[in-house]
């Protein structure tokens, strides 16, 4: 059993966001219940070595938390901790509580034998002495009062009651500790710069930094933190700038990467689309996006390249999101009735020409047979092929 040195909530929020931010990086899946129980093993004159340990790059994996405080009190190496890691020897740990007392019992101490005293073995009446003992009428003398019946014991139950057991509470990593909430005013604080430093090279943009804090911290008369308020936190520790540039290339790249559809672009940062739309407009990256989303519009509409245009055309919602689901649907029919006419003598009907431009353009013959379909072009194509 590892006695604690601290209670779990009196760990630093710093140290316990470093710790699991090195963890995470040598590839430890970890909580914040598990960094704060590891870290109470350690008093505060230690803190400095862990925050210390946290910022380099890790020299050996795995590394969990209770692996880093073996590493910090007893010099361990970290290839030692990494492979006790892997063992398996902190996954079951038992933690006393910091201000329980551990105290031995006294061994019980056995009763004195009393001695035996020797009794003459009494004689056994026989069964018909008893009946007769029984049933015979009982005698009361004049002037004796009479006598009351002793009350029958009452039959115990067939089924004996269930007793729920008192279970000992549990203790060690399944002990559960309540996060008391902190208020707003406590971000604040000169310390809370450096975690939201932490926090803002770990996340990247305000709304996933908002969804960190919002376990720890109450808003504004105790409801739920707000987006205003972790930006007004960061405004007043100078971090506004900080992570702007963190969020304008972290945006930039998310938009580029999903060919300019926006609502991808939120799926893959882990926000809404409205959220997204806030931090582009805070971040300064409204210019950049709307020439990666106007570079992919244009290639949409661009003219000569149909089998693309054959693929986007199950894509009703990315060109919706560009805004060129019109546009999309008249450039498409005027490439199509180009490929049409060419292909459009000696055929006798819709089905044959269609297959014809197929063979000869290399296009799949089913996205060109719905294309034509939707771009209205099939119905005029039809009464040309009869006449």
């Amino acid at each position: 059993m590892r006695q604690r040195k601290r209670h779990p909530l009196d760990v630093p929020t710093p140290v316990a966001v470093a710790l699991a931010d090195f963890c995470r990086r040598a590839g430890a899946t970890v909580d914040p219940r598990t960094v704060r129980d590891a870290l109470s093993l350690l008093d505060a004159g230690q803190d400095a070595r862990v925050i210390e340990l946290a910022a380099i790059e890790p020299r050996a994996k795995p590394l969990g938390p209770f692996a880093v405080v073996e590493i910090v009190e007893s010099r361990a190496s970290d290839r030692d901790a990494a492979k006790a890691q892997e063992r398996g020897d902190f996954d079951a740990l038992d933690l006393a509580d910091f201000s329980e007392a551990v105290a031995a019992e006294p061994p019980p101490t056995s009763p004195p034998i009393a001695e035996s005293v020797a009794e003459p073995p009494k004689k056994r009446r026989s069964k018909r002495a008893e009946t007769a003992d029984r049933v015979a009428p009982k005698v009361r003398r004049a002037g004796e009062p009479k006598g009351v019946a002793e009350p029958k014991a009452p039959k115990p139950p067939r089924w004996a009651p269930f007793h729920k057991r008192d279970l000992p509470k549990p203790r060690g990593r399944f002990t559960r500790v309540d996060v008391t909430k902190l208020k707003l005013h406590k971000l604040l604080e000169p310390q809370m710069k450096e975690e939201l430093e932490l926090l803002i090279n770990q996340h990247g943009h305000r709304v996933a930094v908002r969804r960190a804090l919002d376990p720890l911290y109450f808003g504004a008369k105790g409801e739920a933190l707000t987006v205003s308020e972790v930006e007004g936190a960061l405004l007043h520790h100078d971090l506004r700038r900080t992570i702007e540039e963190r969020e304008r290339t972290l945006v930039i790249a998310a938009v580029t990467e999903v060919r300019g559809d926006l609502g991808r672009a939120a799926l893959l940062l882990g926000m809404r689309l409205d959220e997204l739309d806030h931090v582009v407009l805070n971040c300064g990256a409204a210019a950049e996006i709307a020439k990666v989303r106007e570079h992919h519009a244009r290639e949409a509409l661009a003219h000569g390249n149909v089998r693309h245009k054959l693929d986007l055309l199950d894509r009703q919602k990315y060109l919706a999101d560009l805004g060129v689901e019109k546009r999309f649907k008249e450039a498409l029919a005027l490439e199509l009735s180009e490929l049409l006419d060419k292909a459009v003598e000696g055929a006798t009907d819709l089905e044959g020409l269609i297959r014809e431009v197929s063979k000869r353009e290399a296009l799949p013959y089913e996205k060109l047979n719905t294309a034509v379909e939707q771009t209205g072009l099939a119905t005029a194509y039809r009464r040309r092929l009869v006449s």
